[in-house]
Order: C-alpha cells, then structure tokens, then sequence
C-alpha cells in the first residue's frame, strides 16, 4: 500500500475511534470527514491553550482521489498564536505541504458576537518565495431547537505574489449541529497557479467537536 493510503487509513481510524470519551483538559480537538463525488477529504485541528494568551494549532488536511493520486493533497501545519488583545493575534507557524516546508508569520483579527463569528488574517509565507496570505472564515450557528443549531461555515483563503494568484481555497459547509456533532452538505474548490489548475468536490461532511 501506497504511503499516502497508509497515511489516509491512519487518519480514518482516528477519526472513527476519537468518540471515545477522554479526560477534561485544555485540548481540543476537531476532526472533519467530506466523502465527496470526486475525493475523500480528512482535517482536524487541535488546539491546546498553555494560557489565555498562548495557544498551539495543529492543522492537518488531505484530500485523495477515488481513482488515481496526481490530484492528492496534504498539508501539515504548526502554529503558535500570542493574543495581543481581545481581537487581534499575532500567529507564527511551520509546516510542510506538496511540494514543499514553508513558514507563515500573520496577525489575525477575530470577532464574535452571538451565533455569528468572523476571522481575518494576513500575512507572509515563504517557502519558494515570499507570497501574501490571506484568510477568512465566517461561521453562523444560531439555535434551531434546545441541543440542536443550524451551521455555516465559509472559508477562503489565498496566496498571491507580485505575478499572479499562487493558491486558493474554498470551503462551505451548511447543515445541523447537534452536540458536539456537526453534518450536512459541503464544498471544496481549489485554486492552482491563477486557475491554470482546478479542482472541485461536493459531498457529505461529519465533524466532531471535542
């Protein structure tokens, strides 16, 4: 088997087992599945808070295709992020994606009021070369019923330099929180060196919120 399928198979069983009740602490812990018409696609994000002010993200994504590898993706990143005050942080992270390691410096604005929650960053990456990154994520989750929510979730994020639109990413996600579990329909677009490579992938999505 294939690196990238033991990879995929590893991420799956932690994802299926990680309903398994774990000690109160300062982690969390979100894993995310999408079976799609086009791919499989696996994130989750871990956060542990050392205090109120300091705060590390793990985030690992990928993405494989049903029929062949050339399209797969993966992408690891570690970031520690230090509040400068209630909206704005400073991030510093380190990580490896295809084709390469790369390191991202950026200030992030947050804000929050009821069911609805919006984060902006920008800021430098260089692997290759320098590029502006940008990122934002909009999240409505207001109440449908004691126990039950409705979710949203938009996220765009994109890599540009001086000559074109490196890289860009898209994900919506739409459908009902119960608990600590969320699921519905979702969408990823992809974005390769100014749209000269595309691709896209709907399906179903299931996160859990630990």
């Amino acid at each position: 088997m294939a690196p990238e399928k033991n990879l995929l198979s590893s991420l799956l069983c932690i994802f299926l087992f990680s309903s398994l009740p774990c000690p109160a602490q300062k982690t969390s812990y979100t894993p995310e599945l999408v079976t799609g018409y086009r791919s499989l696609f696996y994130q989750h994000g871990i956060n542990h808070f050392f205090s109120k002010k300091l705060r590390f993200n793990n985030l690992v994504v990928y993405d494989t295709e049903y029929r062949s590898a050339k399209n797969d993706i993966f992408f690891i990143r570690n970031t520690l992020s230090v509040a400068l005050n209630k909206p704005l942080s400073l991030h510093t992270a380190i990580g490896i994606k295809n084709p390469g390691s790369f390191a991202t410096i950026a200030l992030q604005y947050q804000y929050q009021t009821g069911p609805l929650r919006f984060l902006y960053a920008a800021g430098a990456t260089y692997q290759t070369g320098i590029t502006l990154e940008q990122s934002l994520i909009l999240e409505y989750n207001p109440l449908l019923q004691p126990g039950t929510n409705v979710y949203f979730r938009l996220q765009v994020i994109a890599n540009t330099d001086f000559t074109q639109y490196q890289r860009g990413i898209q994900q919506f996600r739409a459908g009902i929180q119960q608990e600590t579990t969320q699921y519905g329909v979702a969408v990823n677009l992809d974005q390769f060196n100014n749209g000269a490579r595309q691709l896209e992938n709907a399906g179903i999505f299931v996160r859990y919120l630990f």
